[in-house]
């Protein structure tokens, strides 16, 4: 309910008079008792008083158990001001104090748990004393998130009901928090928290951790995707004759140290390498050329999946060197590995683990 106080002052000190009277207190110039009525009655023709002046930071440090109706003259707004309902408000004579209210909002059970998203919402059931301007849901994988500490943050639009929020980016096999929040004049207010865990199930051709699954192990929740288009349309292998130390890798999961040691052995610019750890992709930036064995899962997988456009017959680098002057490659028409010179210039495809 909304609640309004009329206050008007009267008060008015003069230190000329200090009269006792049981249970009344009068100041005053004239000698006169104090009113009957009233526990201090004040009195002076000629004389004003003056109320404690405070600057904002001065009387923020009486934010601590201020008692109700506490006065003070605020000079940085330069205003009298009231303690009310856990706030400081200007005091205006005649006119209504209006106290705001937080909303109330609940949060609803989460529903539709994918790898990456989720549905959920909540129901502001009463806007307060002002009304609700943003609503929607915060979620984090740690407790408690709120609109300004959170992993993400829905906006669904405004005023009292219930509303649904659709949660996207999520990483699989994850535990997540969620509430509800409503924002109006007074603050932001919380519902309860719900948890959820996304899914650890994959499927090759997933769109997922900034490519597209082409390898799953064994746990169900990691593997390899590639950036869905090409990163170089005709670039070399790098370092002709030169036998660069550890980049022999073949098997899965070593297209990545080949990388570093290709790298770490050729300061050759624009090389196929490079051009994975170089890139910056859907909010990803550890990219790495493929092993011979990694690139031929891609081939296996995806070549036939339209969304990873491999198109026609190219040949691309893999990170594996063969001997000081050639290193593996792929044939994405018909399939076969080669090796062939260093200096041959090969389309490139990124890979990064999840």
């Amino acid at each position: 309910m909304k609640k309004s106080t009329y206050i008007i002052l009267i008060l008015f000190f003069a230190a000329i008079n200090f009269q006792t009277f049981a249970q009344n207190v009068g100041i005053n110039d004239d000698n006169s008792a104090p009113d009957n009525r009233a526990i201090l009655d004040v009195k002076s023709t000629s004389k004003g008083v003056l109320f404690p002046r405070l600057t904002d930071a001065q009387r923020n440090v009486l934010l601590t158990n201020v008692p109700e109706g506490m006065l003070i003259y605020n000079t940085t707004s330069q205003q009298l001001q009231i303690f009310i309902n856990n706030g400081w408000y200007p005091l205006l004579m005649g006119s209504p104090i209006t106290i705001p209210n937080l909303a109330t909002v609940t949060t609803t059970v989460v529903s539709g748990i994918s790898k990456t998203t989720a549905v959920c919402g909540g129901n502001v059931v009463s806007e307060g004393l002002t009304s609700v301007t943003a609503r929607g849901v915060v979620y984090s994988t740690t407790q408690n998130p709120t609109i300004t500490s959170n992993t993400g943050i829905t906006s669904d639009g405004t005023g009292i009901g219930a509303f649904t929020s659709s949660l996207s980016g999520l990483i699989a096999s994850t535990t997540y928090y969620v509430r509800a929040y409503a924002t109006n004049t007074a603050g932001t207010v919380y519902g309860s928290q719900n948890t959820f865990t996304t899914s650890a199930t994959f499927a090759i051709g997933d769109s997922y951790a900034g490519g597209i699954v082409f390898y799953i192990d064994g746990t169900g929740a990691h593997g390899l995707v590639c950036s869905a288009a090409d990163n170089s349309s005709g670039t070399v292998w790098g370092c002709n004759n030169t036998s660069i130390n550890g980049a022999d890798g073949i098997a899965i999961g070593t297209g990545n140290q080949n990388t570093t040691d290709i790298l770490n052995g050729c300061a050759t610019a624009g090389i196929a390498a490079r051009v994975c750890r170089n890139l910056s992709l859907n909010g990803f930036s550890d990219w790495f050329l493929p092993s011979k064995n990694e690139l031929n899962l891609m081939y296996t997988n995806l070549k036939s999946n339209v969304a990873a456009n491999f198109t026609g017959t190219k040949y691309y680098w893999t990170s594996t060197e063969y001997s000081e002057g050639q290193a593996w490659y792929q044939n994405f028409g018909t399939g076969a590995q080669y090796y062939f010179s260093k200096t041959q210039a090969y389309y490139v495809r990124a890979v990064r683990a999840f």
